[in-house]
């Protein structure tokens, strides 16, 4: 199962608290969440209750996420999200097709769906979901 970018920074920020990180199994509900907590607090939190562990591992979670949101957002340029959206529309599949070479007319297709699911994931990331 491909998890999403809160799953990882939940079951990551567990790991302060946590004897045992949550896992991808774990965090499919809360009650399982909470008795994990419940057996595998930290000592420093061990006298809370687990909802408040939970609400500081949410916190923290939340935190990383703005935090690796941000770090994207500084490292690539939405001008280098355009220049790959432009590519995937492209006709540089023409060639393949015109000279009837299937297998590459297949690769250069397969590039630009993969292209257009990483511009669109990026698009959310910089806030610009086109």
């Amino acid at each position: 199962m491909k998890m999403n970018i809160q799953d990882l920074c939940l079951i990551e920020a567990s790991g302060t608290f946590l004897r045992e990180h949550l896992d991808d199994e774990i965090i499919q509900s809360e009650t399982d969440i909470l008795n994990h907590i419940d057996t595998n607090k930290c000592e420093f939190v061990e006298n809370e209750c687990n909802e408040a562990v939970f609400n500081m591992i949410t916190d923290l979670a939340d935190s990383l996420e703005r935090f690796l949101g941000e770090a994207i957002r500084n490292s690539i340029s939405n001008q280098d999200i355009d220049a790959m959206s432009k590519v995937v529309v492209s006709d540089v599949w023409y060639d393949a097709k015109k000279h009837d070479d299937t297998a590459a007319q297949e690769t250069i297709e397969n590039g630009q769906r993969s292209i257009t699911n990483v511009v669109q994931k990026l698009q959310v990331m910089m806030g610009d979901s086109q």
